[in-house]
């Protein structure tokens, strides 16, 4: 009888230290860095790690004082990775603060989320641009898919226009612009090839109803290789019938 008593605790010890998991936290791992320009834009970075677990579907927005200006969102990202986001701004002469904001719409289950913000306060004055040499330059190229947004509805049969900004000096170069699976891996349809604009119109047709992204690319040489950024997950909807 005491051997099957102490086997019994034993047994619930085991599975009560299985059961005990690590919490998602997802958490900055810097300060909001400003990288050096040749120009009046400004170019603003930061890390983050996603400490105890995995997390999918995580969105992550950047901006200035009161409005978003950069949004991404990654379809999975493992434990213990960490990733940095960058997002370029035109500034005006005053005091401004630059965020970036980890899951806002809180969807993640994230364990803390008093840390899932940062933001440094920063004072842009009226004056020459400063001169910095190129050696020091490091200003990341981006695109930022703005249409289609977020959960928006786009119907067979119809024409909706792809927008998106970017900082690169196209001249010479042409965006791609593609149809993506919402994990980012697999190319449905190539829609246009050689844009030379950051817009296209595109009549929407024989697509396969379901959830998708729009990829917009460029290569960009070399040493850049392909700058790429994609859309929200947005839904392709049979046509309407009247």
């Amino acid at each position: 009888m005491k051997f099957k008593t102490f086997l019994s605790v034993g047994v619930i010890l085991l599975f009560s230290s299985v059961l005990v998991l690590a919490a998602l936290d997802l958490k900055f791992t810097t300060a909001i860095k400003e990288q050096a320009s040749l120009s009046k834009i400004k170019s603003f970075s930061v890390s983050f790690k996603t400490f105890g677990g995995p997390v999918d579907n995580l969105k992550i927005t950047g901006g200035v004082d009161g409005g978003a200006i950069y949004h991404r969102t990654y379809a999975h990202i493992d434990a213990d990775t960490q990733k940095t986001e960058t997002f370029t701004w035109t500034p005006s002469a005053g005091t401004h603060i630059i965020w970036f904001e980890l899951d806002p719409k809180h969807t993640c289950g994230d364990s803390n989320y008093a840390n899932n913000r940062i933001e440094k306060t920063i004072t842009v004055k009226d004056g020459p641009i400063p001169v910095v040499s190129h050696a020091n330059l490091a200003l990341q190229k981006y695109i930022n898919v703005t249409s289609p947004a977020d959960g928006v509805d786009w119907y067979n049969e119809k024409g909706y226009t792809i927008t998106w900004n970017t900082n690169i000096n196209n001249v010479g170069k042409s965006f791609f612009i593609e149809l993506y699976s919402t994990d980012e891996k697999t190319k449905i349809k190539l829609i246009k090839q050689g844009e030379t604009s950051t817009s296209f119109y595109w009549p929407v047709m024989g697509i396969y109803p379901g959830d998708y992204r729009i990829r917009v690319s460029s290569f960009q040489g070399r040493d850049d290789g392909f700058v790429e950024g994609f859309s929200e997950i947005f839904h392709i909807k049979p046509p309407v019938i009247h």
